[in-house]
């Protein structure tokens, strides 16, 4: 039997879709580089990005290795990193780090210097973090800049960071494989679809006999749903403390739109092989 709700893959809906190599990517990630801007100055807008990346490197962090009890080779670190944060005074600045605004930095060379003292990420680290320290540093290195100078480089940083997010390393997930993963979940969904309206075309069917049946009597077309539905009931008792998609409702509203589904079905199929 047809399913009255057939989806389509992914690949149906968007047929090019492997061949554009997508990434999953941090939306966080692109807001790390504020938009420059000359109304602001230069070490406010440096000390605001510098917060920026050191919350994004605390937002990975914790993704990749918390609980920290799952990762003893980075627990050093991660006492470490939160000892940096506590004593620095900065673990609420830099956790809230995406809703920060320009004028939260009215010191932002103090801000700046505590940067400096960021603690270095172990060899081990996952790559990602290493990448994200890295541009803490040469962010930081921009401070040293003339004026006219800064802003070019800092567009410059800004472009390298965006390209850096085409590697795999960067990304939260292999793309190909939450879109097949998605593939799955649909075909299940569908499959999931097309054994409920079996079974509805079924108990529509079953429910359409005692209707005829009871119709053939002469009865009133109250009394013959009446009839019917209760018959119907009688054969599809519901074990106590059980309720599922294997067992059919026995509403007037359920029976009746099984029942229209077998027709349904029955009027475009059946009655086109006579």
């Amino acid at each position: 039997m047809e399913t009255y709700f057939a989806m389509k893959t992914l690949e149906d809906a968007y047929p090019d879709i492997y061949q554009q190599k997508p990434a999953l990517v941090s939306m966080r990630a692109l807001s790390v580089f504020p938009p420059l801007s000359i109304q602001v100055p230069r070490n406010v807008f440096l000390a605001k990005t510098a917060c920026n990346l050191a919350g994004y490197y605390l937002d990975n962090l914790l993704y990749f290795y918390h609980p920290s009890g799952d990762f003893p080779e980075i627990h050093g670190y991660l006492v470490e990193f939160s000892v940096f944060l506590r004593d620095e005074k900065i673990q609420r600045f830099v956790a809230g780090w995406s809703v920060n605004t320009f004028r939260n930095f009215d010191e932002p060379e103090r801000f700046i210097e505590k940067m400096k003292k960021f603690p270095v990420p172990p060899d081990d680290i996952h790559a990602m973090l290493k990448e994200i320290y890295d541009f803490l540093n040469r962010t930081l290195e921009l401070a040293g800049l003339p004026e006219n100078d800064f802003a070019l480089a800092m567009y410059d940083l800004s472009v390298v960071w965006m390209d850096i997010h085409r590697q795999e390393f960067m990304h939260l997930a292999s793309a190909p494989e939450v879109l097949k993963t998605a593939e799955i979940q649909l075909k299940q969904l569908e499959q999931k679809q097309y054994n409920y309206h079996y079974l509805w075309y079924e108990w529509g069917k079953e429910y359409d006999e005692y209707y005829r049946e009871f119709s053939g009597r002469g009865l009133p077309e109250k009394t013959v749903r009446k009839k019917a539905r209760l018959q119907f009931i009688e054969n599809h008792p519901l074990p106590e403390g059980v309720s599922g998609s294997d067992y059919p409702g026995t509403s007037v509203n359920s029976v009746k739109k099984y029942q229209k589904i077998y027709l349904n079905w029955r009027t475009k199929y059946e009655c086109q092989d006579h």
